[in-house]
């Protein structure tokens, strides 16, 4: 609040420059200077709160995340019920039961250098990558941390691909994850089921990971490795570089 007896209409640029509230010519009345100051606190209490309220949705979106992860984690192994899963599916954050999805397990076979990636940060990398190589179909995916060193990923959405355009995107990602992480990767993958058949899914590729006695990298659809040519596009570095910062 600025109280002053110059009326020059410089000093009122400067004051709104500088954020006043209020700009009271001298001489002014108690009550004036009085409601001045009420209007004042009420504004900056109101942007207190508001920056309280940003940042506890920010933090809420951060542990929704969280949730979300560790519930897909805990329904593939017969953790949580599926009545667990009615408020997430009612906010469309996890897929409908009878929606069709893909199932994922990335394994870390290997790595080629000294740097080790935290799983968390590797998880979210991971998902990152993944989703801009599918931005094209529209799909949302879901990344979490199964049993390190192998992770999960659900992916679903209206444009999800058939097969053989999945197991081609998967051998570009396989490769982008191996020169990006400088890691030996294998990513198994089991034809696409229901959502709530996904226990049943996620065993099946506990044992496609099993079978790789040789622990060979590579893309694995079923119990067979492809080696389909890589058609995908690059991702945006930038869209998810962000992270490593």
């Amino acid at each position: 609040i600025v109280l002053t007896a110059h009326a020059d209409f410089a000093y009122a640029q400067e004051a709104l420059k500088l954020a006043c509230t209020d700009y009271i010519l001298q001489p002014a009345s108690y009550p004036v200077i009085e409601e001045s100051v009420r209007r004042a606190v009420q504004e900056l209490c109101a942007t207190a709160k508001k920056k309280e309220l940003e940042q506890m949705g920010d933090e809420y979106k951060k542990q929704e995340k969280i949730l979300i992860r560790n519930s897909i984690k805990n329904y593939l192994t017969g953790v949580v019920s599926k009545s667990q899963f009615f408020k997430l599916q009612e906010k469309g954050k996890v897929p409908a039961m009878e929606q069709t999805v893909y199932l994922l397990m990335t394994q870390i076979i290997r790595w080629n250098s000294s740097e080790i990636w935290q799983p968390r940060l590797l998880s979210d990398t991971m998902e990152n990558i993944a989703a801009e190589t599918f931005e094209q179909n529209h799909l949302q995916l879901i990344s979490f941390v199964s049993d390190y060193p192998c992770f999960g990923m659900v992916i679903w959405g209206d444009g999800l691909p058939d097969e053989d355009t999945m197991d081609c995107r998967l051998q570009f990602i396989n490769s982008f994850y191996q020169q990006f992480f400088k890691c030996e990767t294998a990513i198994y993958m089991a034809a696409p089921s229901p959502f709530q058949d996904l226990e049943k899914t996620w065993q099946n590729l506990v044992n496609y990971r099993d079978d790789n006695v040789s622990l060979s990298n590579g893309v694995y659809t079923g119990e067979r490795k492809t080696d389909k040519g890589i058609t995908s596009r690059v991702p945006e570095v930038r869209r998810w570089s962000g992270l490593l910062k």
